[in-house]
Protein backbone atom coordinates (compact mmCIF):
# COMPACT_ATOMS: atom_id res chain seq x y z
CA UNK A 1 0.00 0.00 0.00
CA UNK A 2 2.85 2.36 -0.65
CA UNK A 3 1.16 4.23 -3.49
CA UNK A 4 -1.91 4.22 -5.67
CA UNK A 5 0.10 2.65 -8.48
CA UNK A 6 1.28 -0.21 -6.31
CA UNK A 7 -2.30 -0.67 -5.10
CA UNK A 8 -3.53 -1.10 -8.67
CA UNK A 9 -0.71 -3.56 -9.39
CA UNK A 10 -1.64 -5.52 -6.28
CA UNK A 11 -5.27 -5.72 -7.38
CA UNK A 12 -4.23 -6.93 -10.82
CA UNK A 13 -2.05 -9.66 -9.35
CA UNK A 14 -4.83 -10.66 -6.99
CA UNK A 15 -7.21 -11.03 -9.93
CA UNK A 16 -4.73 -13.38 -11.59
CA UNK A 17 -4.85 -15.60 -8.52
CA UNK A 18 -8.61 -15.95 -8.96
CA UNK A 19 -8.55 -16.44 -12.72
CA UNK A 20 -6.03 -19.29 -12.52
CA UNK A 21 -8.89 -21.44 -11.22
CA UNK A 22 -10.73 -21.15 -14.56
CA UNK A 23 -8.56 -23.65 -16.54
CA UNK A 24 -8.60 -25.99 -13.55
CA UNK A 25 -12.38 -25.97 -13.39
CA UNK A 26 -12.50 -26.53 -17.16
CA UNK A 27 -10.20 -29.53 -16.83
CA UNK A 28 -12.37 -31.00 -14.08
CA UNK A 29 -15.44 -30.53 -16.26
CA UNK A 30 -13.77 -32.46 -19.10
CA UNK A 31 -12.90 -35.26 -16.68
CA UNK A 32 -16.52 -35.42 -15.60
CA UNK A 33 -17.59 -35.96 -19.21
CA UNK A 34 -15.19 -38.90 -19.55
CA UNK A 35 -16.47 -40.75 -16.49
CA UNK A 36 -18.72 -42.97 -18.60
CA UNK A 37 -15.59 -44.64 -20.01
CA UNK A 38 -14.92 -46.26 -16.64
CA UNK A 39 -16.11 -49.91 -16.67
CA UNK A 40 -19.25 -50.45 -14.62
CA UNK A 41 -17.99 -53.23 -12.35
CA UNK A 42 -14.55 -51.75 -11.78
CA UNK A 43 -15.75 -48.15 -11.61
CA UNK A 44 -18.36 -48.10 -8.84
CA UNK A 45 -15.85 -47.12 -6.18
CA UNK A 46 -13.90 -44.94 -8.58
CA UNK A 47 -16.99 -42.90 -9.45
CA UNK A 48 -17.94 -42.59 -5.78
CA UNK A 49 -14.46 -41.35 -4.90
CA UNK A 50 -14.60 -38.94 -7.83
CA UNK A 51 -17.88 -37.43 -6.60
CA UNK A 52 -16.43 -37.10 -3.12
CA UNK A 53 -13.28 -35.52 -4.57
CA UNK A 54 -15.36 -32.83 -6.30
CA UNK A 55 -16.96 -31.99 -2.99
CA UNK A 56 -13.58 -31.81 -1.23
CA UNK A 57 -12.07 -29.73 -4.01
CA UNK A 58 -14.95 -27.25 -3.96
CA UNK A 59 -14.57 -26.88 -0.18
CA UNK A 60 -10.86 -26.23 -0.56
CA UNK A 61 -11.38 -23.63 -3.29
CA UNK A 62 -14.10 -21.79 -1.34
CA UNK A 63 -11.89 -21.82 1.76
CA UNK A 64 -9.00 -20.36 -0.23
CA UNK A 65 -11.25 -17.63 -1.66
CA UNK A 66 -12.54 -16.91 1.82
CA UNK A 67 -8.94 -16.38 3.04
CA UNK A 68 -8.16 -14.22 0.02
CA UNK A 69 -11.27 -12.04 0.43
CA UNK A 70 -10.60 -11.71 4.17
CA UNK A 71 -7.30 -10.00 3.39
CA UNK A 72 -9.02 -7.74 0.89
CA UNK A 73 -11.67 -6.94 3.47
CA UNK A 74 -9.02 -6.02 6.02
CA UNK A 75 -7.31 -3.65 3.60
CA UNK A 76 -10.72 -2.17 2.82
CA UNK A 77 -11.14 -1.44 6.53
CA UNK A 78 -7.75 0.24 6.63
CA UNK A 79 -8.81 2.45 3.72
CA UNK A 80 -12.02 3.23 5.58
CA UNK A 81 -9.97 4.21 8.65
CA UNK A 82 -7.76 6.42 6.53
CA UNK A 83 -10.70 8.15 4.84
CA UNK A 84 -12.47 8.68 8.14
CA UNK A 85 -9.59 10.94 9.21
CA UNK A 86 -10.28 13.36 6.35
CA UNK A 87 -6.95 12.58 4.67
CA UNK A 88 -8.35 11.34 1.39
CA UNK A 89 -5.96 13.60 -0.53
CA UNK A 90 -3.03 11.48 0.63
CA UNK A 91 -2.33 7.89 -0.06
CA UNK A 92 -0.59 5.28 2.01
CA UNK A 93 2.76 6.76 1.06
CA UNK A 94 5.27 6.83 3.87
CA UNK A 95 6.16 10.51 3.55
CA UNK A 96 6.02 13.58 5.71
CA UNK A 97 2.39 14.34 4.80
CA UNK A 98 1.05 10.92 5.79
CA UNK A 99 -0.60 10.33 9.17
CA UNK A 100 0.83 6.79 9.04
CA UNK A 101 4.35 7.22 10.40
CA UNK A 102 6.83 4.78 8.81
CA UNK A 103 10.31 3.81 9.75
CA UNK A 104 13.12 3.04 7.36
CA UNK A 105 11.53 -0.30 6.55
CA UNK A 106 8.15 1.28 5.77
CA UNK A 107 6.52 -0.38 8.76
CA UNK A 108 3.39 1.27 10.17
CA UNK A 109 3.90 2.48 13.70
CA UNK A 110 0.65 4.19 14.37
CA UNK A 111 -1.72 1.21 14.60
CA UNK A 112 -3.91 2.64 17.36
CA UNK A 113 -6.17 4.31 14.82
CA UNK A 114 -6.58 1.02 12.91
CA UNK A 115 -7.47 -0.94 16.03
CA UNK A 116 -10.03 1.67 16.96
CA UNK A 117 -11.78 1.94 13.60
CA UNK A 118 -11.37 -1.74 12.60
CA UNK A 119 -12.29 -3.57 15.82
CA UNK A 120 -11.81 -7.33 15.65
CA UNK A 121 -12.11 -8.69 19.18
CA UNK A 122 -14.86 -8.00 19.85
CA UNK A 123 -16.12 -6.96 16.40
CA UNK A 124 -18.20 -3.83 16.09
CA UNK A 125 -20.49 -3.91 13.01
CA UNK A 126 -21.43 -0.29 13.65
CA UNK A 127 -17.90 0.91 12.85
CA UNK A 128 -17.04 -1.70 10.22
CA UNK A 129 -18.89 -4.92 9.44
CA UNK A 130 -16.58 -7.76 8.39
CA UNK A 131 -19.58 -9.99 7.67
CA UNK A 132 -18.71 -13.58 6.71
CA UNK A 133 -15.01 -12.86 7.23
CA UNK A 134 -15.31 -12.18 10.94
CA UNK A 135 -14.25 -15.76 11.82
CA UNK A 136 -11.02 -15.31 9.88
CA UNK A 137 -10.03 -12.36 12.12
CA UNK A 138 -11.21 -13.94 15.37
CA UNK A 139 -9.19 -17.13 14.72
CA UNK A 140 -5.99 -15.11 14.32
CA UNK A 141 -5.34 -17.01 11.09
CA UNK A 142 -4.41 -13.94 9.05
CA UNK A 143 -1.50 -13.02 11.29
CA UNK A 144 -0.32 -16.60 11.84
CA UNK A 145 2.70 -18.14 10.14
CA UNK A 146 1.48 -21.72 10.71
CA UNK A 147 0.64 -22.79 7.16
CA UNK A 148 -1.00 -26.18 7.97
CA UNK A 149 -3.25 -24.39 10.47
CA UNK A 150 -4.36 -21.94 7.79
CA UNK A 151 -5.08 -24.75 5.36
CA UNK A 152 -7.21 -26.68 7.86
CA UNK A 153 -9.17 -23.63 9.06
CA UNK A 154 -9.96 -22.52 5.50
CA UNK A 155 -10.90 -26.06 4.43
CA UNK A 156 -13.18 -26.54 7.44
CA UNK A 157 -14.91 -23.22 6.81
CA UNK A 158 -15.53 -24.10 3.14
CA UNK A 159 -16.73 -27.63 3.95
CA UNK A 160 -19.07 -26.48 6.71
CA UNK A 161 -20.76 -23.74 4.67
CA UNK A 162 -20.89 -25.83 1.47
CA UNK A 163 -22.63 -28.63 3.38
CA UNK A 164 -25.20 -26.22 4.85
CA UNK A 165 -25.67 -24.43 1.49
CA UNK A 166 -24.46 -21.21 3.13
CA UNK A 167 -27.43 -20.97 5.50
CA UNK A 168 -25.25 -19.89 8.44
CA UNK A 169 -23.58 -17.03 6.59
CA UNK A 170 -24.33 -13.47 7.75
CA UNK A 171 -22.86 -11.17 5.08
CA UNK A 172 -22.51 -7.43 5.45
CA UNK A 173 -23.95 -4.87 3.04
CA UNK A 174 -20.93 -5.17 0.76
CA UNK A 175 -22.05 -6.24 -2.73
CA UNK A 176 -19.09 -8.49 -3.48
CA UNK A 177 -19.44 -10.19 -0.13
CA UNK A 178 -23.08 -10.93 -0.82
CA UNK A 179 -22.19 -12.33 -4.26
CA UNK A 180 -19.63 -14.57 -2.59
CA UNK A 181 -22.25 -15.85 -0.13
CA UNK A 182 -24.74 -16.41 -2.95
CA UNK A 183 -22.13 -18.35 -4.96
CA UNK A 184 -21.51 -20.63 -1.97
CA UNK A 185 -25.22 -21.44 -1.75
CA UNK A 186 -25.49 -22.05 -5.51
CA UNK A 187 -22.37 -24.22 -5.68
CA UNK A 188 -23.54 -26.30 -2.73
CA UNK A 189 -26.95 -26.74 -4.32
CA UNK A 190 -25.45 -27.68 -7.69
CA UNK A 191 -23.15 -30.25 -6.13
CA UNK A 192 -26.08 -31.73 -4.23
CA UNK A 193 -28.17 -31.94 -7.40
CA UNK A 194 -25.18 -33.37 -9.26
CA UNK A 195 -24.81 -36.11 -6.66
CA UNK A 196 -28.53 -36.93 -6.69
CA UNK A 197 -28.57 -36.87 -10.49
CA UNK A 198 -25.60 -39.25 -10.65
CA UNK A 199 -27.29 -41.62 -8.24
CA UNK A 200 -30.50 -41.62 -10.27
CA UNK A 201 -28.64 -41.93 -13.55
CA UNK A 202 -26.44 -44.69 -12.19
CA UNK A 203 -29.45 -46.63 -10.93
CA UNK A 204 -31.34 -46.20 -14.20
CA UNK A 205 -28.27 -47.00 -16.26
CA UNK A 206 -27.50 -50.11 -14.22
CA UNK A 207 -31.06 -51.35 -14.65
CA UNK A 208 -30.91 -50.69 -18.40
CA UNK A 209 -27.58 -52.51 -18.72
CA UNK A 210 -28.92 -55.42 -16.68
CA UNK A 211 -32.02 -55.70 -18.88
CA UNK A 212 -30.07 -55.44 -22.16
CA UNK A 213 -27.47 -57.91 -20.91
CA UNK A 214 -30.18 -60.39 -19.98
CA UNK A 215 -31.72 -60.02 -23.45
CA UNK A 216 -28.37 -60.47 -25.18
CA UNK A 217 -27.65 -63.45 -22.92
CA UNK A 218 -30.62 -65.27 -24.45
CA UNK A 219 -29.56 -64.27 -27.95
CA UNK A 220 -26.02 -65.53 -27.33
CA UNK A 221 -27.42 -68.86 -26.05
CA UNK A 222 -29.44 -69.25 -29.24
CA UNK A 223 -26.45 -68.27 -31.38
CA UNK A 224 -24.18 -70.77 -29.61
CA UNK A 225 -26.78 -73.49 -30.03
CA UNK A 226 -27.33 -72.67 -33.70
CA UNK A 227 -23.61 -72.56 -34.46
CA UNK A 228 -22.84 -75.64 -32.37
CA UNK A 229 -20.30 -73.76 -30.24
CA UNK A 230 -19.73 -75.15 -26.71
CA UNK A 231 -21.20 -72.98 -23.98
CA UNK A 232 -17.87 -72.82 -22.15
CA UNK A 233 -17.10 -69.94 -24.55
CA UNK A 234 -20.21 -68.06 -23.45
CA UNK A 235 -18.47 -66.22 -20.59
CA UNK A 236 -15.82 -64.92 -22.97
CA UNK A 237 -18.44 -63.66 -25.42
CA UNK A 238 -20.62 -62.11 -22.70
CA UNK A 239 -17.68 -60.06 -21.41
CA UNK A 240 -17.43 -58.41 -24.82
CA UNK A 241 -21.21 -57.95 -25.00
CA UNK A 242 -21.38 -56.29 -21.57
CA UNK A 243 -18.51 -53.96 -22.41
CA UNK A 244 -20.23 -52.86 -25.62
CA UNK A 245 -23.50 -52.31 -23.77
CA UNK A 246 -21.75 -50.21 -21.12
CA UNK A 247 -20.30 -48.08 -23.91
CA UNK A 248 -23.89 -47.60 -25.13
CA UNK A 249 -23.11 -49.33 -28.43
CA UNK A 250 -25.38 -51.68 -30.28
CA UNK A 251 -24.45 -55.36 -30.32
CA UNK A 252 -25.39 -57.63 -33.22
CA UNK A 253 -24.93 -61.18 -32.01
CA UNK A 254 -24.57 -62.47 -35.56
CA UNK A 255 -21.48 -60.27 -35.95
CA UNK A 256 -20.11 -60.94 -32.49
CA UNK A 257 -16.90 -62.49 -33.85
CA UNK A 258 -15.83 -59.14 -35.28
CA UNK A 259 -16.08 -57.61 -31.79
CA UNK A 260 -14.04 -60.24 -29.97
CA UNK A 261 -10.27 -59.97 -29.46
CA UNK A 262 -8.31 -61.39 -32.39
CA UNK A 263 -7.01 -64.40 -30.47
CA UNK A 264 -10.45 -65.43 -29.25
CA UNK A 265 -12.10 -64.68 -32.57
CA UNK A 266 -9.60 -66.89 -34.41
CA UNK A 267 -10.15 -69.69 -31.92
CA UNK A 268 -13.92 -69.65 -32.43
CA UNK A 269 -13.55 -69.40 -36.21
CA UNK A 270 -11.23 -72.41 -36.20
CA UNK A 271 -13.69 -74.33 -34.06
CA UNK A 272 -16.55 -73.49 -36.44
CA UNK A 273 -14.53 -74.60 -39.45
CA UNK A 274 -13.49 -77.85 -37.80
CA UNK A 275 -17.08 -78.57 -36.84
CA UNK A 276 -18.14 -77.90 -40.43
CA UNK A 277 -15.52 -80.25 -41.87
CA UNK A 278 -16.36 -83.03 -39.43
CA UNK A 279 -19.89 -83.16 -40.85
CA UNK A 280 -18.54 -84.33 -44.23
CA UNK A 281 -18.70 -88.17 -44.33
CA UNK A 282 -15.42 -88.55 -46.21
CA UNK A 283 -13.58 -86.32 -43.71
CA UNK A 284 -15.05 -87.73 -40.50
CA UNK A 285 -12.31 -90.37 -40.16
CA UNK A 286 -9.52 -88.04 -41.12
CA UNK A 287 -6.85 -87.06 -38.63
CA UNK A 288 -7.56 -83.72 -36.92
CA UNK A 289 -4.20 -82.35 -38.01
CA UNK A 290 -5.33 -82.76 -41.60
CA UNK A 291 -8.59 -81.00 -40.82
CA UNK A 292 -6.68 -78.13 -39.23
CA UNK A 293 -4.58 -77.88 -42.36
CA UNK A 294 -7.73 -77.64 -44.48
CA UNK A 295 -9.13 -74.99 -42.10
CA UNK A 296 -6.27 -72.69 -43.03
CA UNK A 297 -7.66 -72.46 -46.56
CA UNK A 298 -11.35 -72.08 -45.74
CA UNK A 299 -12.40 -68.53 -46.56
CA UNK A 300 -15.69 -66.92 -45.45
CA UNK A 301 -17.64 -65.51 -48.39
CA UNK A 302 -21.02 -63.76 -48.50
CA UNK A 303 -23.31 -63.92 -51.54
CA UNK A 304 -26.17 -61.52 -52.09
CA UNK A 305 -29.72 -62.60 -52.83
CA UNK A 306 -30.24 -64.36 -56.20
CA UNK A 307 -26.51 -64.40 -56.89
CA UNK A 308 -25.28 -67.15 -59.27
CA UNK A 309 -22.61 -69.21 -57.52
CA UNK A 310 -22.02 -72.13 -59.87
CA UNK A 311 -23.05 -72.99 -63.44
CA UNK A 312 -23.85 -76.47 -64.67
CA UNK A 313 -21.20 -77.92 -66.98
CA UNK A 314 -18.46 -75.54 -65.81
CA UNK A 315 -15.35 -76.91 -64.03
CA UNK A 316 -16.01 -77.45 -60.32
CA UNK A 317 -13.21 -75.26 -59.02
CA UNK A 318 -14.49 -74.92 -55.44
CA UNK A 319 -16.65 -76.49 -52.78
CA UNK A 320 -18.53 -74.55 -50.16
CA UNK A 321 -20.11 -75.16 -46.76
CA UNK A 322 -23.24 -73.16 -45.95
CA UNK A 323 -22.99 -71.28 -42.66
CA UNK A 324 -26.18 -69.24 -42.90
CA UNK A 325 -28.88 -68.71 -45.50
CA UNK A 326 -30.17 -70.92 -48.33
CA UNK A 327 -29.08 -71.76 -51.86
CA UNK A 328 -30.96 -73.54 -54.65
CA UNK A 329 -29.38 -76.15 -56.91
CA UNK A 330 -31.04 -77.11 -60.15
CA UNK A 331 -30.47 -78.65 -63.57
CA UNK A 332 -31.12 -76.99 -66.91
CA UNK A 333 -32.85 -79.01 -69.62
CA UNK A 334 -32.60 -77.82 -73.20
CA UNK A 335 -35.32 -79.01 -75.51
CA UNK A 336 -37.36 -78.07 -78.54
CA UNK A 337 -39.57 -75.85 -76.41
CA UNK A 338 -36.63 -73.97 -74.91
CA UNK A 339 -34.75 -74.11 -71.63
CA UNK A 340 -36.43 -75.62 -68.62
CA UNK A 341 -35.28 -75.67 -65.05
CA UNK A 342 -35.98 -78.84 -63.15
CA UNK A 343 -34.86 -81.15 -60.36
CA UNK A 344 -34.53 -78.19 -58.00
CA UNK A 345 -33.19 -78.71 -54.50
CA UNK A 346 -32.65 -76.29 -51.60
CA UNK A 347 -29.50 -76.45 -49.44
CA UNK A 348 -29.57 -74.86 -45.99
CA UNK A 349 -27.23 -74.20 -43.09
CA UNK A 350 -24.82 -77.09 -42.53
CA UNK A 351 -25.14 -78.47 -46.08
CA UNK A 352 -22.25 -78.90 -48.51
CA UNK A 353 -21.95 -78.53 -52.26
CA UNK A 354 -19.01 -79.75 -54.34
CA UNK A 355 -18.18 -82.95 -52.47
CA UNK A 356 -17.06 -84.40 -55.81
CA UNK A 357 -13.82 -82.50 -55.33
CA UNK A 358 -12.90 -84.84 -52.46
CA UNK A 359 -13.28 -87.86 -54.71
CA UNK A 360 -11.28 -86.07 -57.39
CA UNK A 361 -8.45 -85.11 -55.09
CA UNK A 362 -8.22 -88.62 -53.60
CA UNK A 363 -7.04 -89.76 -57.07
CA UNK A 364 -4.59 -86.88 -57.25
CA UNK A 365 -0.96 -88.10 -57.37
CA UNK A 366 1.66 -85.35 -57.64
CA UNK A 367 3.11 -84.33 -60.00
CA UNK A 368 0.28 -85.61 -62.22
CA UNK A 369 -2.55 -83.11 -62.64
CA UNK A 370 -6.04 -84.41 -63.23
CA UNK A 371 -8.70 -82.28 -64.93
CA UNK A 372 -11.32 -80.80 -62.63
CA UNK A 373 -14.71 -82.48 -62.62
CA UNK A 374 -17.61 -80.54 -64.07
CA UNK A 375 -20.44 -79.23 -61.95
CA UNK A 376 -23.54 -81.35 -62.47
CA UNK A 377 -25.91 -78.63 -61.24
CA UNK A 378 -26.28 -74.87 -61.22
CA UNK A 379 -26.28 -73.10 -57.87
CA UNK A 380 -27.89 -69.76 -56.98
CA UNK A 381 -28.44 -68.10 -53.61
CA UNK A 382 -32.04 -67.78 -52.41
CA UNK A 383 -31.28 -65.04 -49.93
CA UNK A 384 -28.16 -63.57 -48.40
CA UNK A 385 -25.95 -66.54 -47.67
CA UNK A 386 -22.67 -66.94 -45.76
CA UNK A 387 -20.44 -69.84 -46.78
CA UNK A 388 -16.97 -71.27 -46.21
CA UNK A 389 -15.26 -71.71 -49.59
CA UNK A 390 -12.47 -74.21 -50.27
CA UNK A 391 -10.89 -73.86 -53.71
CA UNK A 392 -9.63 -76.84 -55.66
CA UNK A 393 -6.09 -75.48 -55.88
CA UNK A 394 -5.93 -75.17 -52.09
CA UNK A 395 -7.23 -78.70 -51.71
CA UNK A 396 -4.42 -79.85 -54.02
CA UNK A 397 -1.92 -78.11 -51.76
CA UNK A 398 -3.28 -79.96 -48.71
CA UNK A 399 -3.10 -83.31 -50.52
CA UNK A 400 0.47 -82.60 -51.58
CA UNK A 401 1.42 -82.09 -47.94
CA UNK A 402 -0.67 -84.92 -46.46
CA UNK A 403 -1.16 -87.39 -49.33
CA UNK A 404 -0.99 -90.50 -47.12
CA UNK A 405 -4.25 -89.58 -45.37
CA UNK A 406 -6.18 -89.73 -48.61
CA UNK A 407 -4.42 -92.95 -49.75
CA UNK A 408 -5.18 -94.62 -46.45
CA UNK A 409 -8.84 -93.73 -46.68
CA UNK A 410 -9.08 -94.82 -50.28
CA UNK A 411 -7.81 -98.40 -49.81
CA UNK A 412 -7.70 -99.42 -46.15
CA UNK A 413 -11.11 -98.23 -45.02
CA UNK A 414 -12.73 -100.43 -47.63
CA UNK A 415 -11.60 -103.55 -45.74
CA UNK A 416 -10.91 -102.54 -42.13
CA UNK A 417 -12.81 -100.63 -39.49
CA UNK A 418 -11.19 -98.03 -37.26
CA UNK A 419 -10.36 -100.43 -34.37
CA UNK A 420 -8.69 -102.86 -36.75
CA UNK A 421 -6.65 -100.05 -38.26
CA UNK A 422 -5.45 -99.02 -34.80
CA UNK A 423 -4.29 -102.61 -34.18
CA UNK A 424 -2.47 -102.60 -37.52
CA UNK A 425 -0.76 -99.35 -36.58
CA UNK A 426 0.48 -100.89 -33.30
CA UNK A 427 1.74 -104.04 -35.07
CA UNK A 428 3.50 -101.97 -37.71
CA UNK A 429 5.15 -99.77 -35.10
CA UNK A 430 6.34 -102.85 -33.12
CA UNK A 431 7.73 -104.46 -36.27
CA UNK A 432 9.63 -101.31 -37.22
CA UNK A 433 11.02 -100.98 -33.70
CA UNK A 434 12.23 -104.63 -33.65
CA UNK A 435 13.94 -104.17 -37.01
CA UNK A 436 15.70 -101.01 -35.81
CA UNK A 437 16.86 -102.81 -32.63
CA UNK A 438 18.20 -105.78 -34.65
CA UNK A 439 20.15 -103.50 -36.97
CA UNK A 440 21.60 -101.52 -34.06
CA UNK A 441 22.81 -104.75 -32.33
CA UNK A 442 24.27 -106.02 -35.58
CA UNK A 443 26.35 -102.91 -36.23
CA UNK A 444 27.37 -102.64 -32.61
CA UNK A 445 29.70 -105.63 -33.20
CA UNK A 446 31.51 -103.77 -36.00
CA UNK A 447 30.91 -102.67 -39.57
CA UNK A 448 30.32 -105.62 -41.87
CA UNK A 449 29.44 -105.95 -45.50
CA UNK A 450 26.87 -108.43 -46.62
CA UNK A 451 26.87 -109.97 -50.09
CA UNK A 452 23.79 -110.50 -52.12
CA UNK A 453 23.71 -114.23 -51.01
CA UNK A 454 24.06 -113.36 -47.38
CA UNK A 455 27.71 -114.48 -47.01
CA UNK A 456 29.78 -112.17 -44.90
CA UNK A 457 32.99 -110.54 -46.04
CA UNK A 458 35.88 -109.38 -43.95
CA UNK A 459 35.51 -106.32 -41.79
CA UNK A 460 36.63 -103.16 -43.36
CA UNK A 461 40.18 -102.34 -42.53
CA UNK A 462 40.96 -105.88 -41.31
Amino acid sequence: MRSSRSSETRKFLNSLVVFQYVPRVLRIFLLCKERHLIPRKAGIWIKSVFNFFLYILASHVLGALWYYFSILRETACWQYAYHSQNQYEHSYDCDEHSSYDCDEHYTLRNVTLLNGLCPIDPPNPTLFDFGVFTDAFLSGMLGSTDFPQKILICFWWGLRNLSSLGQNLQPSTNAWENLFAVSISIIGLLLFLYLIGNLQFGTTRAEEIRWRTKTKDLEVDLWLSRKGIPKVLKELIMQTVERRIEENKDVQVENILSLLPVRHSNFIKRYLRLATLKKVPMLQRMDERLLREICKYLKPVTYAEEHPIMEEGRPLDKMFFIRQGMVRTYRIHKGDKGIKIGNSKVLEQGDLYGEELLDWVSNFTPPCVLPLPNSTRSVKSVNKVDVFVLKAEHLETVVTKCWWHFTKDKFLYQYYNEDQLDQLKSLAASAIQRQITRIQKKYAKGPQMVTGHGSKKRKLGA
